[in-house]
């Protein structure tokens, strides 16, 4: 056979399989094509195409698990991304809704709008824009709130205690939301980070691994300065956040060692992270890391790791048992976020804390509190902690505590 024909052949066959590969992929969209179209124009309820298409990509990773998502528009993509960046347009305060009093201001956060056109702890967010917050709901409050930054925003409140109503217009900044905070608040609104009661020891609060923790974190320590004869770092009821982040704090306090791994789905190693010689934090000063059932994702890498090197003494709960990576994917022009999970990381002695499917307390999963240092709480006492810690932040900025107050979710606006 002449040697052309045997390259015609071949080119052929190659065609051939890229046009079965590109196939079997097309049969699939096509039909979910058709399967839109058939619902868009003889369903009994009339949902529009992008609809559907949201409810496709929404069942597809619900096939992962629970922590994959498809999140779509753009006001849900901007709230995804402010969780993470830290930031957005506002004037700068923390607030609750009060049963009594309506939409009240917990603290103004410094160098703020807010701060700077005088709003105090206490004050009645009375009117958004002319519109009264009594007829909205707290949600419609903080959207009226929040917005562009660069616009104003008019602001009716009323000091705790007056009568008379407060007008001013403030103009949005960009505000970052701190996931670092501290034992009590000084005279200037601004976190300390050492115990009230003893103040030989330090003390940090972190909510988050957001994008600037890292920098707050290095603040926070900068204060103390090693100058205490211990450290207690809480990340209770922290929920995790970025990977990066979790790994820079981590390295914070150790030199040597591995920090996490990340795994494929095949179990190959994607991933090792590794400590860098630097030291924030003194070595030889005792560290307790506080976790809880609600602990996970990055809280969970950082606990593991530190204990697993013996940095520090884990004391609470087993934490919630989130070992995997989610990736994410920015699509449609900004439009819509691909959320899902790529990968599993693992801690330093090589194990995994994801707990799955099936698995029983008996099983090693999460990070369970190091021996001795277990602190089991009934649904009753993590509430009264919760409102304890509520009523000891609001003490801390002059609010009256002598009312039982119901621990809420501040929203920071």
């Amino acid at each position: 056979m002449p040697t052309n024909n045997i390259f015609i052949i071949f080119g052929c066959l190659i065609c051939s399989l890229v046009c079965y590969s590109e196939y079997q992929k097309n049969r699939y969209s096509d039909t979910i094509a058709e399967a839109m179209t058939i619902i868009e124009t003889q369903a009994l309820k009339k949902l529009s195409r992008r609809e559907l298409y949201r409810a496709a990509m929404q069942g597809m990773v619900a096939q992962i698990d629970e922590h994959s998502a498809f999140i779509d528009g753009r006001e849900d993509v901007s709230e995804f991304r402010e969780s993470l960046d830290q930031e957005f347009g506002g004037i700068g305060i923390i607030v609750e809704n009060n049963e009594k009093t309506g939409l009240t201001v917990v603290t103004p956060l410094p160098e703020t709008p807010a701060a700077n056109a005088g709003m105090q702890p206490g004050d009645v967010i009375i009117a958004v824009n002319s519109q009264a917050t009594r007829d909205l709901s707290r949600e419609e409050s903080i959207k009226l709130i929040k917005g562009p930054v660069g616009e104003s925003v008019n602001i009716e409140f009323r000091h705790r205690g007056d009568t008379d109503t407060v007008s001013a217009d403030m103009v949005r900044q960009v505000v970052e939301v701190p996931s670092v905070e501290g034992d009590s608040r000084d005279s200037t609104l601004h976190w300390t980070f050492r115990l009230e009661q003893d103040p030989r020891i330090g003390y940090i609060r972190l909510s988050t691994f957001g994008e600037k923790s890292e920098k707050e974190i290095s603040a926070a320590l900068a204060t103390i300065d090693g100058d205490v004869n211990g450290l207690i770092l809480d990340l209770r009821d922290n929920p995790g956040g970025l990977l990066n982040t979790a790994i820079q704090l981590a390295d914070k306090f150790i030199d040597d060692g591995v920090i996490v791994e990340t795994r494929r789905r095949d179990g190959r190693v994607e991933d090792r992270y590794t400590a860098s010689a630097k030291l924030e934090f003194d070595k030889q000063i005792p560290m307790v890391i506080l976790i809880n059932g609600r602990s996970a994702s990055a809280s969970e890498i950082m606990a593991a790791c530190l204990q697993d090197h013996g940095r520090a003494i884990i004391c609470g709960e087993r934490s919630w048992g989130k070992g995997t990576v989610q990736n994410v994917i920015t699509m449609e022009n900004q439009k819509s976020i691909l959320k899902i999970t790529t990968a599993s990381y693992w801690r330093p002695s090589g194990k995994n804390i994801h707990r799955s499917e099936g698995v029983t307390t008996e099983d090693e999963w999460g990070v369970i509190p190091s021996p001795g240092f277990e602190v089991k709480l009934t649904e009753e006492q993590q509430f009264d902690v919760l409102r304890y810690r509520n009523l000891r932040d609001r003490k801390n900025i002059g609010l009256k505590v002598d009312q039982p107050i119901e621990k809420v979710e501040d929203p920071q606006i």
